[in-house]
């Protein structure tokens, strides 16, 4: 569908005969450029050269203003979206020009914004007036699928800024694939003149192309850092100018893919504005976005980001949503001068499950209809305890950690009657086997406002009806905002139950991969975090995901782990159910012995590996294994993101292959750290020289990555892939500064003593590395024990020193503190 929303003064083109049929559209002789007999839309483009379709005015009238041409008025800018439908060769392109004139007539600028690319267009301060065309480059056949053009004023720019509002015909524009009818596009741009409403029309099914902010100066400036991203071949973003690019991003705020930084609290309520939105959203460096938001995705160096130009799939829409409504949750129950809204839950009988999560900023009431004999005791009661939002709920029914934030959170700022849910998943199942794509099926659930009858109300405001006409009445019609299917008998398997069929075929001569995810109390970041990393890998459907929960205590964590398995056959789950062994390193050694695939990797489910990252990695191996010299190891290095962004393990720019590990690496006075997790590395190569993580300790990824090192005949490294961790995240084992996390290092470190006996390396350790790790690792951990445990730390390494041949000096340094930077442990 095609449909150009412009002022009043423009008259828009015909939708029935396709774009080129209006009148008010001017372009070249037919000979040239034709609407194609057999389709409206689609444009037949017959020369090489360019050539240019002028709204309202002639082909001389985009170098002069023209008759007629009107005052920009209160216009600042515009939101442009053009989508076309990719052609089978790249001969043919077509963009939208802007032309801006000053108010002596003269042109002033002209902007091309590409096709696929949803783009906010700031007007110069000098435009007068402005025009736009259609441009079309090369010769073919090209389908316009959809044109959307409109007007932004100051106002309407401002509300992008603020976490409270988003123009509803922004998100109207941005939802391309929905097909919306012509009435509710007319609603929308009505609305639209009244101002922003607020963050609740947020559009969680944009997907598709990746746009980095357009107010570029004329020379091209930095500020644009992609346009789009083709599906084919990489697309390398530096992160210096990702955060560059950061200051400019709220003037680009429709953008379908936004860049956070940790920044200032302005720039953090910004953040929490884009997340309420339903915006995708990267942060180049922040802990803090990362530790607010696990579903944000980190670039923090230079990365390949085409995978985000692939159809949206369920995990990555679900993400989405679920980070808007806290977002929206936090800047709810952050605000002073919101009033808190009292909610009943009311079971139609006594739950046999967990109550879902109420936002923060509601009370919950919990009850059943069996507490209300007579209609009456149900109002009466509500006028009693001040309910503001009556949420029915079956008890039989599955509901999601956000169910409640999705029901009750539109009433807060929304002028809405209810909440409604259009679709089950079960629908959304069936109409995807059918082969319907996911963003088309939530884009007609999300049009904003729903009248229809044949929904399911979740959510109903007391202010317009009594609860008991709710429930018995059903009152139709009303302002109803609809939400998506997944917070409703939705378990977390499914989310990851529909891999792309085109990528079936990746790597299909490829060795398979085995990534095992250690799992512990964690279930939130798994979903979130790690999955989502291994699934935009190109070999995720040849992958196989071992999922070994180390006796989990929360009652989430291994539900999780059981759903993946049931709906993902790529995926396995154990469980040991004796309540955890204190570190990773059973569940890891426990994997790799059931490991019956020819490579194997380890992923903890707080970090994520790069996009591609796994994929380039295996394309070392293959090369290598072709040429008979198969490594042991592929390796790549580490992102530590905290206050800012480490790189760390980097051992190559480009690619490295070393053949004497223990020549290159464990001669000087720094032994490395390798990373095992952006890395594949040789099952039988581990099992014949019984590698194993030292259990029941802490830091054991050094030793292990040490040994692996050593003893790998042929061993590469590569720039090419990268693990992305947090530091400090709050109930990380590894981030527990405590006494005993000093204990379990103390198993460690009786356990490298040996190694470096058994390899001659104890004399070398002892030179350099070990006052490196006291200064840089055990020192600043010690600053961080509590007071009341610190003489139980300091004693334990006095005796974590005394293992070694240095004596009692290094201790009594250690413990005095010479905090630095971390690299080891």
């Amino acid at each position: 569908m095609t449909f150009i929303a412009l002022p009043p003064h423009w008259s828009p083109p015909s939708l029935s005969g396709g774009l080129l049929s209006d009148e008010s559209w001017t372009g070249p002789s037919v000979r040239y450029l034709r609407c194609a007999d057999d389709a409206p839309e689609v444009l037949e483009h017959r020369r090489a050269g360019s050539d240019y379709l002028v709204h309202a005015g002639t082909l001389g009238d985009l170098s002069r203003p023209g008759p007629g041409l009107p005052p920009r008025g209160e216009t600042t800018g515009l939101a442009v979206d053009l989508v076309t439908e990719a052609p089978s060769t790249k001969a043919i392109v077509v963009d939208v020009a802007v032309v801006e004139f000053d108010d002596r007539g003269t042109k002033s600028r002209v902007t091309f914004v590409p096709a696929n690319a949803p783009t906010v267009h700031v007007l110069r301060g000098d435009c007068e007036r402005f025009r736009l065309a259609l441009r079309i480059r090369g010769a073919g056949r090209i389908r316009l699928k959809h044109v959307g053009v409109a007007p932004l004023t100051d106002r309407s720019r401002a509300a992008w800024n603020t976490p409270a509002g988003v123009a509803p015909f922004v998100a109207a524009l941005l939802r391309r694939a929905a097909p919306l009818a012509q009435r509710s596009q007319a609603e929308a741009w009505r609305r639209a003149g009244g101002g922003p409403t607020t963050w609740g029309m947020f559009d969680p099914t944009a997907g598709g192309t990746v746009l980095w902010p357009v107010d570029t100066d004329e020379d091209g400036g930095t500020a644009m850092l992609a346009r789009s991203l083709e599906s084919s071949g990489e697309q390398w973003i530096r992160r210096e100018a990702l955060a560059a690019a950061s200051d400019d991003v709220v003037e680009a705020a429709a953008a379908h893919h936004v860049i956070a930084t940790a920044g200032d609290d302005a720039a953090r309520r910004r953040l929490e504005g884009f997340l309420a939105h339903g915006l995708s959203v990267v942060t180049d460096q922040s802990a803090w976005v990362r530790r607010t938001a696990p579903q944000i995705h980190a670039v923090p160096v230079d990365q390949d980001l085409a995978y985000l130009n692939r159809p949206l799939r369920r995990y990555e829409a679900a993400a989405r949503t679920a980070a808007a409504w806290e977002a929206a949750d936090r800047l709810e129950s952050g605000s002073p001068t919101r009033p808190r809204l009292t909610v009943l839950a009311l079971y139609d009988r006594a739950p046999t499950t967990d109550v879902p999560e109420a936002p923060a900023c509601a009370d919950l009431l919990v009850r059943t209809v069996e507490d209300f004999p007579l209609p009456e005791a149900l109002d009466a009661f509500c006028r009693a305890e001040g309910v503001d939002v009556l949420v029915p709920l079956r008890a039989g029914d599955r509901h999601g950690r956000r169910y409640l934030h999705s029901r009750v959170l539109p009433f807060l700022s929304l002028e809405v009657d209810r909440v409604v849910q259009p679709i089950t998943m079960a629908d959304l199942e069936r109409r995807q086997a059918d082969g319907e794509p996911l963003a088309e099926i939530l884009a007609g659930c999300h049009v904003g406002v729903h009248d229809r009858g044949d929904v399911w109300t979740s959510g109903l405001s007391l202010s317009a009806a009594p609860a008991s006409a709710w429930l018995w009445g059903v009152p139709d019609g009303g302002r109803a905002f609809a939400v998506d299917p997944f917070e409703l008998d939705c378990p977390p398997g499914k989310l990851f139950a529909d891999p792309d069929p085109a990528e079936d075929t990746a790597h299909a001569s490829g060795p398979d991969l085995t990534v095992v995810l250690p799992v512990y109390n964690n279930g939130r970041h798994l979903l979130e975090t790690a999955l989502p990393s291994l699934a935009r890998q190109e070999c995720w459907p040849r992958m196989h995901v071992m999922l070994v929960d180390d006796g989990s205590t929360d009652g989430r964590t291994p539900d999780v782990c059981r759903s993946l398995a049931e709906h993902c056959p790529r995926i396995t789950v154990h469980l040991f159910e004796d309540g955890g062994s204190g570190s990773a390193s059973r569940p890891r050694n426990w994997g790799v012995e059931q490991v019956r695939t020819e490579l194997v990797s380890f992923l903890d489910p707080d970090n994520e590996i790069s996009p591609g990252g796994y994929d380039r990695l295996l394309d070392l191996y293959v090369a290598r294994r072709a040429e008979e010299r198969t490594p042991d190891l592929v390796s790549g290095f580490q992102v530590k993101i905290g206050d800012d962004a480490r790189v760390m393990a980097r051992h190559a720019f480009g690619e490295r292959e070393v053949a004497d590990a223990r020549r290159e690496f464990f001669r000087g006075r720094h032994f490395p750290t390798v990373s095992t997790q952006a890395a594949v590395l040789r099952t039988q190569f581990l099992r014949s020289a019984g590698i194993r993580f030292v259990e029941s300790a802490s830091g054991e990824d050094t030793l292990y990555g040490w040994e692996v090192l050593l003893a790998a005949e042929n061993a590469v490294f590569t720039d090419r892939a990268h693990l992305v961790y947090v530091a400090d995240r709050a109930g990380s084992v590894t981030n527990d500064a405590s006494a005993r996390l000093f204990h379990k290092h103390l198993v460690v470190e009786h356990a490298r003593l040996a190694w470096l006996q058994e390899n001659d390396l104890l004399e070398t350790f002892c030179s350099g590395q070990l006052q490196r790790s006291l200064d840089t690792w055990y020192a600043p951990l010690l600053e961080q024990v509590a007071p009341e445990e610190r003489a139980e730390a300091e004693s334990v390494l006095a005796e974590i020193v005394a293992l070694y041949p240095t004596g009692a000096p290094a201790a009594e340094q250690a413990a005095g503190g010479a905090p630095s930077s971390s690299d080891d442990g």
